[in-house]
């Protein structure tokens, strides 16, 4: 077997080549602590979407500028995530290429982050990252050491609910419950499609329900056990009337720069 090795002498590189090394966009301490950044993190159908949208919805009408972001989804990656899950990619692949959505989407919005004029609310984050690569078996070390190269929140919203009660939302809320949602991934099986080959295979059923709450539960304790290794987590009870859980939120994001109406009308 006959090898080309391409790689430029030193000094003919080619124009295309970077000249000087690649600048870490992340790297500057103001830009890992950015003071009007926030996250809500928990399992499916506590109400963090829910309460987020009631957030934003609470400061356009206090004229604040304030917006949700949706980190988990790349458009580099997005499809490669999809096929990751289907095709059972071994856990790590799955879990670096949801890191990388993390990366690429903080990036994207580096301006806006440290902004004094703006609220940003993140709709899941590296915690949910965290959990569901910890339930497939990844160490958690890793997974903080990448955790220190991106923005940290400066507050993390975990909201909680009784599996139970998320469970019953979930399924007010839609028919269908997929195999993946329910925690299942046959990673013995790696490189073979995942055992839904049809729409209809979804729909909910008395078992595929069971494996769901099974599943709430042990994402749950997990949460809940992360947060106790953070200073920045305030764990939400909306299991009640969501309307008691907003004064809380409000209350922190009222000590932020950009909660002053002042500031946002020089704005």
């Amino acid at each position: 077997m006959h090898i080309d090795d391409d790689t430029p002498e030193p000094g003919r590189f080619p124009d295309v080549y970077p000249r000087e090394a690649p600048v870490n966009l992340l790297c500057e301490p103001h830009e890992l602590t950015p003071n009007n950044f926030f996250a809500f993190e928990g399992v499916d159908g506590t109400g963090k979407s829910t309460l987020a949208r009631m957030i934003v919805e609470r400061c356009t009408t206090e004229r604040r500028r304030a917006e949700v972001l949706r980190l988990g989804r790349s458009e580099i990656v997005a499809h490669a995530i999809e096929r990751a899950k289907w095709l059972n990619a071994d856990p790590i692949t799955l879990n670096l290429l949801n890191w990388v959505t993390i990366f690429q989407n903080t990036i994207a919005h580096r301006r806006a982050l440290g902004d004094p004029s703006r609220l940003l609310f993140a709709d899941r984050y590296t915690m949910t990252i965290k959990v569901r690569g910890a339930l497939e078996g990844l160490d958690l070390g890793y997974m903080e050491l990448l955790e220190a190269k991106v923005p940290r929140p400066r507050r993390i919203f975990l909201v909680d609910a009784p599996p139970e009660l998320c469970l019953a939302r979930i399924r007010a809320g839609r028919q269908t419950i997929t195999y993946f949602e329910a925690g299942h991934r046959d990673v013995s099986a790696v490189g073979e499609p995942m055992r839904e080959p049809s729409p209809a295979v979804r729909n909910s059923s008395a078992s595929r329900e069971s494996e769901l709450l099974a599943h709430l539960r042990r994402s749950r304790e997990l949460y809940l056990r992360l947060a106790e290794r953070h200073d920045n987590v305030t764990v939400l009870d909306n299991s009640g009337d969501t309307e008691r859980v907003l004064p809380i939120i409000l209350a922190e994001l009222a000590a932020h720069p950009a909660s002053s109406h002042a500031a946002m009308a020089e704005s």
